[in-house]
């Protein structure tokens, strides 16, 4: 009898110990559209994780011990809450990312499978999907992964214009005007149109809130530079304003 019940023991003990290495995960997926905003997700360790439009996310119901992987596809920003016990892991098609408490904006592009991560807070390291260490990162720095070449690039930015879309704002730092127009394409669902290469390369600062209007942010940039505009339906046309010349008669 005894033999048994310690077996017995033996089996109780592991289930309340063990189960959470075996059981099996219940996932969620997130997936928000192209023209939906922006979805604040609290994760069930406390971390929080702030989804941009077009993008995915798969989580696990609830974490396991050995668990704390999610999935992404798009963009997003994390702010993970520390573990001492377990990493937070992103996996993406081309790219993981291991962190402990740390905050970092991560933008996976399946078009050119390439994936940019800038480091706000804390430390992170990127893998390879094989698990091999590709770098570690420190805050303020941002890395352009290529999986098709298996390179990256590292540069220094500014966090705090990187990061900033989760608050609905649309941030451009030194930014042209093509760039600009790409960004207004899809915020408004018209198609920006503009006079020309050297116009379209013109590059511009300026914040654009969630809540204001075409019309408000095209003389916004009418007021950074001379230029013009006109809408047409869903058709914007830009164009150098052009300066009255003087002239002088004579006899």
């Amino acid at each position: 009898f005894l033999k048994y019940a310690a077996v017995i023991l033996l089996l109780v003990s592991f289930s309340s110990v063990g189960w959470d290495y075996l059981k099996p995960e219940t996932y969620v997926t997130i997936a928000l559209g192209d023209s939906e905003g922006v979805k604040k997700v609290t994760l069930d360790d406390g971390s929080v994780v702030w989804l941009r439009g077009n993008s995915v996310l798969r989580i696990p119901q609830s974490f396991s011990a050995a668990n704390r992987a999610v999935s992404l596809q798009g963009e997003a920003f994390f702010d993970i809450a520390k573990n001492a016990k377990s990493l937070f892991i992103v996996v993406t098609d081309y790219v993981k990312v291991e962190v402990y408490g740390t905050s970092f904006n991560i933008n996976v592009n399946a078009e050119n499978k390439s994936v940019e991560t800038v480091l706000v807070r804390g430390s992170i390291s990127l893998q390879n999907l094989n698990g091999k260490k590709i770098l570690e990162m420190n805050p303020g720095e941002r890395v352009a992964y290529s999986w098709d070449e298996n390179t990256y690039f590292t540069d220094h930015v500014d966090v705090n214009v990187c990061a900033t879309w989760r608050f609905n704002q649309l941030v451009f730092e030194n930014t042209t005007l093509r760039e600009i127009a790409n960004q207004l394409s899809i915020k408004y669902n018209v198609n920006v149109n503009i006079e020309s290469l050297k116009l379209a390369q013109r590059k511009f600062r300026c914040v654009i809130n969630e809540d204001e209007r075409l019309p408000d942010v095209l003389e916004q940039l009418c007021y950074l530079a001379p230029i013009t505009y006109r809408i047409e339906n869903s058709e914007i046309y830009i164009s150098e304003k052009q300066t009255k010349k003087r002239m002088s008669m004579g006899n």
